[in-house]
């Protein structure tokens, strides 16, 4: 699956301190294609700041189906594939993921990171900021995902899907033939 990657997302239960997972999305793309998608609803272990709250709208009542995180990355970790994962703002996401897997016990995704905050600054020139919801909008691709996290993995898999046509590549080119330095994955330090 030299073709296949996972787009992904995380929302967190508080903007300052160590992060507290509270939810992760991620969809597997293959061959440009989403062909499975995975969620989870994570219960943090903290009451959600309101300042958090505003931003993804997840409050503490929302909670009560919610998985332990040993549980939510276990069953991710039986659902992904090893393919490298790619966010926008990946470098958060990874560290976000990262103490989660710490907090768990766990051994972090080993899987190579890709940004497509990168690939969209080196194929979206006239683009006002890059941020993922004005880029949504900037290229027709829809509304500004709600920051949730399944909606934000899949905004994530159609702009990389826009951006490789920008360039003049098939939507099934791989994050290591992306573009420019989107091609480099990050070099991340585990936590």
């Amino acid at each position: 699956m030299s073709d296949a990657w996972i787009a992904i997302d995380t929302e967190t239960a508080n903007l300052r301190g160590p992060s507290r997972l509270l939810e992760l999305g991620a969809l597997l793309v293959v061959g440009g294609r989403e062909v499975d998608a995975f969620h989870a609803l994570v219960h943090p272990g903290v009451p959600i700041d309101p300042a958090a709250s505003a931003i993804h709208g997840i409050r503490d009542h929302h909670l009560t189906e919610a998985e332990a995180l040993d549980a939510a990355l276990a069953r991710f970790e039986r659902w992904r594939a090893r393919v490298p994962l790619v966010a926008h703002n990946a470098s958060f996401d990874a560290r976000v993921l990262a103490h989660a897997h710490a907090r768990a016990g766990r051994t972090a995704p080993t899987e190579p990171w890709y940004d497509s905050l990168k690939l969209a600054r080196r194929t979206v020139l006239d683009a006002p900021d890059h941020r993922l919801g004005t880029l949504m909008r900037f290229l027709g691709l829809g509304d500004a995902p709600p920051h949730r996290a399944l909606a934000d993995a899949r905004a994530c898999a159609a702009l990389v899907g826009r951006c490789l046509e920008r360039a003049g590549l098939p939507r099934s080119t791989p994050p290591s033939e992306w573009p420019g330095r989107a091609s480099r994955p990050l070099a991340l330090t585990r936590t």
